[in-house]
């Protein structure tokens, strides 16, 4: 959407620009031009190495205080030469002082933050209106190389989410043996926290990871958990392991189950809940929602048993 926010001329939201759009073009080398239409006036500048223009925007009339920017957009390979400032400039240069409205919201390919990109227009002048938050701002990755279930990726993911205080879970795909990461936040805000994620492994175990967005819809959900549903699930997931090919049954340490407060704490680290009064809470994908209520197992090697199945072993008495 923008460049960056060390635009050369940064005036304050109550002081008219120091240069006319003539002056700042000839500056920067960016002219303006307009064109009027039916429903506004398009404002462009023009790359003179490309037949595309360099940044374009729409202004839009509705009378009284009511002026809307629309559609300012800067191709990537003209960022941070100043076309939005000349862009924006000119426009508040022919609002004659009327106010100018314009939403902020960082595109999936922009180096700046939605909320940069609001303080640069809040110091060019401009009133900024909150844009029209999306159904879910989550997206979701999986994560592919060597044993990256058994080589603390998860952890390490959450450690990053919690140093970058992003919200977010990496969860075990039992289909796959893969790990999701899901990640809350704008594009800039998932980059570096991936860009993080692969560094850190990359030292702890030698090997590059891959990540590739899933296919899966990144949808959150509500979850609060009581101490019977936290004994129910451990339970399940208990005899399972017993069950299985990992059971040694010469190992005493195998036929442990753990206790309550161990179970709650097993949950809290993988699914980053927390304690509320006794119960643990969170927002969680879906993919974590179906391990938490025991519709999934929660890795690749339980999966000789189906869910189903699985709580058929419970024989609690009530």
């Amino acid at each position: 959407m923008l460049g960056n926010s060390k635009d050369p001329v940064n005036p304050t939201p109550n002081s008219p620009h120091p240069l006319s759009p003539g002056e700042l073009g000839e500056m920067l080398g960016n002219t303006v031009s307009k064109r009027g239409h039916a429903w506004g006036t398009e404002y462009t500048v023009d790359n003179p190495d490309t037949d595309y223009s360099a940044g374009e925007a729409y202004l839009i009339d509705g009378g009284n205080d009511n002026l809307h920017v629309r559609g300012l957009h800067v191709s990537p390979e003209d960022r941070g030469k100043g076309v939005a400032t000349a862009i924006l400039t000119k426009i508040l240069e022919d609002s004659k002082g009327r106010t100018v409205n314009i939403e902020a919201e960082a595109s999936e390919d922009s180096p700046m933050t939605t909320e940069q990109i609001a303080d640069f227009y809040k110091r060019m002048g401009l009133k900024v209106k909150e844009a029209k938050k999306k159904d879910s701002p989550s997206k979701a990755y999986k994560v592919s190389g060597d044993k990256v279930q058994g080589v603390g990726l998860r952890k390490t993911f959450h450690d990053i989410l919690q140093h970058h205080k992003v919200q977010g879970l990496g969860v075990n795909d039992p289909e796959t043996g893969d790990v999701q990461l899901h990640i809350q936040g704008d594009h800039n805000t998932r980059k570096r926290v991936l860009k993080a994620l692969k560094k850190a492994m990359r030292e702890r175990t030698g090997n590059r990871i891959q990540i590739a967005k899933a296919k899966e819809f990144s949808k959150w959900h509500d979850v609060e958990m009581t101490d019977k549903d936290i004994e129910d699930l451990q339970d399940i997931h208990h005899e399972v392991f017993l069950r299985s090919s990992k059971y040694d049954p010469t190992n005493p340490l195998h036929g442990v189950k753990p206790t309550l407060s161990e179970a709650k704490k097993i949950f809290m680290e993988r699914f980053r809940l927390k304690d509320t009064d006794g119960r643990l809470t969170g927002s969680v994908p879906t993919m974590a929602k179906k391990q938490l209520t025991g519709e999934t197992m929660p890795y690749k090697w339980m999966n000789f048993i189906k869910a189903q199945e699985a709580k058929k072993i419970l024989r609690r008495p009530e």
